[in-house]
Protein backbone atom coordinates (compact mmCIF):
# COMPACT_ATOMS: atom_id res chain seq x y z
CA UNK A 1 0.00 0.00 0.00
CA UNK A 2 1.52 3.25 -1.11
CA UNK A 3 0.67 6.47 0.62
CA UNK A 4 1.88 9.88 -0.41
CA UNK A 5 4.52 10.50 -3.06
CA UNK A 6 6.62 7.64 -4.32
CA UNK A 7 10.14 9.06 -4.91
CA UNK A 8 11.09 6.42 -7.46
CA UNK A 9 8.14 6.68 -9.72
CA UNK A 10 6.34 9.94 -10.26
CA UNK A 11 2.90 9.90 -11.76
CA UNK A 12 0.85 12.78 -13.00
CA UNK A 13 -1.52 12.49 -10.00
CA UNK A 14 1.15 12.52 -7.30
CA UNK A 15 1.36 16.31 -6.97
CA UNK A 16 -2.41 16.62 -6.91
CA UNK A 17 -2.63 14.03 -4.14
CA UNK A 18 0.10 15.77 -2.14
CA UNK A 19 -1.98 18.93 -2.03
CA UNK A 20 -4.72 17.02 -0.19
CA UNK A 21 -2.53 16.81 2.96
CA UNK A 22 -2.62 19.68 5.45
CA UNK A 23 0.52 21.81 5.52
CA UNK A 24 3.00 21.17 8.34
CA UNK A 25 2.50 23.53 11.29
CA UNK A 26 5.11 26.26 11.61
CA UNK A 27 6.37 26.74 15.17
CA UNK A 28 7.94 30.09 14.55
CA UNK A 29 8.42 32.36 17.57
CA UNK A 30 5.63 34.86 17.93
CA UNK A 31 7.95 37.68 19.02
CA UNK A 32 11.31 38.01 17.40
CA UNK A 33 14.24 38.92 19.61
CA UNK A 34 16.52 41.83 18.79
CA UNK A 35 19.24 39.37 17.81
CA UNK A 36 16.95 37.51 15.35
CA UNK A 37 15.72 40.81 13.93
CA UNK A 38 19.27 41.96 13.22
CA UNK A 39 20.15 38.54 11.77
CA UNK A 40 17.28 38.67 9.30
CA UNK A 41 18.50 41.93 7.76
CA UNK A 42 22.18 40.97 7.55
CA UNK A 43 24.05 39.18 4.78
CA UNK A 44 26.10 36.06 5.48
CA UNK A 45 29.13 38.06 6.65
CA UNK A 46 26.99 40.22 8.92
CA UNK A 47 25.30 37.11 10.31
CA UNK A 48 28.69 35.55 11.00
CA UNK A 49 29.85 38.75 12.70
CA UNK A 50 26.68 38.85 14.84
CA UNK A 51 27.09 35.20 15.85
CA UNK A 52 30.78 35.75 16.67
CA UNK A 53 29.92 38.76 18.86
CA UNK A 54 27.17 36.75 20.54
CA UNK A 55 29.62 33.91 21.24
CA UNK A 56 32.18 36.41 22.62
CA UNK A 57 29.54 37.93 24.91
CA UNK A 58 28.55 34.48 26.14
CA UNK A 59 32.20 33.60 26.72
CA UNK A 60 32.78 36.86 28.65
CA UNK A 61 29.65 36.18 30.73
CA UNK A 62 30.94 32.71 31.55
CA UNK A 63 34.33 34.15 32.58
CA UNK A 64 32.62 36.70 34.85
CA UNK A 65 30.47 33.96 36.34
CA UNK A 66 33.56 31.80 36.93
CA UNK A 67 35.34 34.73 38.63
CA UNK A 68 32.32 35.32 40.86
CA UNK A 69 32.09 31.61 41.71
CA UNK A 70 35.83 31.49 42.54
CA UNK A 71 35.42 34.52 44.82
CA UNK A 72 32.49 32.84 46.59
CA UNK A 73 34.53 29.63 46.93
CA UNK A 74 37.38 31.63 48.50
CA UNK A 75 34.97 33.27 50.95
CA UNK A 76 33.47 29.91 51.85
CA UNK A 77 36.94 28.44 52.42
CA UNK A 78 37.79 31.38 54.71
CA UNK A 79 34.52 30.85 56.61
CA UNK A 80 35.26 27.14 56.85
CA UNK A 81 38.77 27.80 58.21
CA UNK A 82 37.36 30.26 60.76
CA UNK A 83 34.67 27.79 61.84
CA UNK A 84 37.25 25.01 62.17
CA UNK A 85 39.38 27.25 64.39
CA UNK A 86 36.35 28.01 66.55
CA UNK A 87 35.43 24.33 66.72
CA UNK A 88 39.00 23.48 67.78
CA UNK A 89 38.88 26.17 70.49
CA UNK A 90 35.52 24.89 71.72
CA UNK A 91 36.84 21.32 71.77
CA UNK A 92 39.91 22.39 73.78
CA UNK A 93 37.75 24.39 76.20
CA UNK A 94 35.41 21.42 76.62
CA UNK A 95 38.37 19.12 77.33
CA UNK A 96 39.71 21.57 79.91
CA UNK A 97 36.27 21.92 81.47
CA UNK A 98 35.87 18.15 81.62
CA UNK A 99 39.29 17.87 83.28
CA UNK A 100 38.44 20.53 85.86
CA UNK A 101 35.03 18.98 86.41
CA UNK A 102 36.47 15.51 87.03
CA UNK A 103 39.14 16.95 89.36
CA UNK A 104 36.43 18.88 91.25
CA UNK A 105 34.31 15.73 91.56
CA UNK A 106 37.31 13.71 92.77
CA UNK A 107 38.24 16.33 95.37
CA UNK A 108 34.60 16.69 96.47
CA UNK A 109 34.40 12.94 96.96
CA UNK A 110 37.64 13.01 98.97
CA UNK A 111 36.36 15.89 101.11
CA UNK A 112 33.10 14.07 101.81
CA UNK A 113 35.08 10.97 102.77
CA UNK A 114 37.30 13.03 105.11
CA UNK A 115 34.30 14.75 106.66
CA UNK A 116 32.61 11.40 107.23
CA UNK A 117 35.83 10.09 108.79
CA UNK A 118 36.12 13.16 111.03
CA UNK A 119 32.48 12.84 112.08
CA UNK A 120 33.08 9.19 112.93
CA UNK A 121 36.22 9.98 114.94
CA UNK A 122 34.53 12.83 116.83
CA UNK A 123 31.84 10.41 118.04
CA UNK A 124 34.50 8.85 120.29
CA UNK A 125 34.03 10.41 123.80
CA UNK A 126 37.76 10.51 124.62
CA UNK A 127 38.58 12.40 121.45
CA UNK A 128 35.68 14.77 122.13
CA UNK A 129 37.09 15.59 125.59
CA UNK A 130 40.60 16.08 124.18
CA UNK A 131 39.34 18.47 121.49
CA UNK A 132 37.24 20.43 123.99
CA UNK A 133 40.24 20.77 126.33
CA UNK A 134 42.49 21.78 123.42
CA UNK A 135 40.05 24.46 122.20
CA UNK A 136 39.68 26.10 125.60
CA UNK A 137 43.41 26.28 126.30
CA UNK A 138 44.33 27.55 122.82
CA UNK A 139 41.21 29.35 121.67
CA UNK A 140 43.16 31.69 119.37
CA UNK A 141 44.92 28.86 117.58
CA UNK A 142 42.29 26.15 117.60
CA UNK A 143 43.35 23.08 115.70
CA UNK A 144 40.01 22.57 114.03
CA UNK A 145 39.75 26.16 112.75
CA UNK A 146 38.95 26.52 109.05
CA UNK A 147 42.42 27.96 108.38
CA UNK A 148 44.35 25.12 109.94
CA UNK A 149 43.27 22.63 107.29
CA UNK A 150 44.48 24.90 104.53
CA UNK A 151 47.81 25.77 106.15
CA UNK A 152 49.41 22.69 107.73
CA UNK A 153 52.56 24.59 108.75
CA UNK A 154 50.43 27.11 110.61
CA UNK A 155 48.50 24.40 112.44
CA UNK A 156 51.80 22.74 113.49
CA UNK A 157 53.08 26.05 114.87
CA UNK A 158 49.73 26.59 116.59
CA UNK A 159 50.08 23.29 118.41
CA UNK A 160 53.56 24.23 119.67
CA UNK A 161 52.78 27.78 120.84
CA UNK A 162 50.41 29.55 123.18
CA UNK A 163 49.08 33.12 122.91
CA UNK A 164 51.05 34.20 126.00
CA UNK A 165 54.34 33.52 124.19
CA UNK A 166 53.67 36.49 121.91
CA UNK A 167 54.46 39.72 123.70
CA UNK A 168 52.05 42.60 123.27
CA UNK A 169 53.06 46.22 123.71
Amino acid sequence: MNTGIDPFEYRHTDFAEASLFDPAPMNAPTARTDFLERMSFANIYGQFNLMFKRAEQTQLGMKLLAMHCNEQIRKLEDDKRHLLEQAKAVKEAKALLDSVKSRYKRLSDQNRAHQAEIAEVIKNPEIKKYLAKRQTSHSHFAVDSPHSARFPAFSTIARMTTPSQFGTR
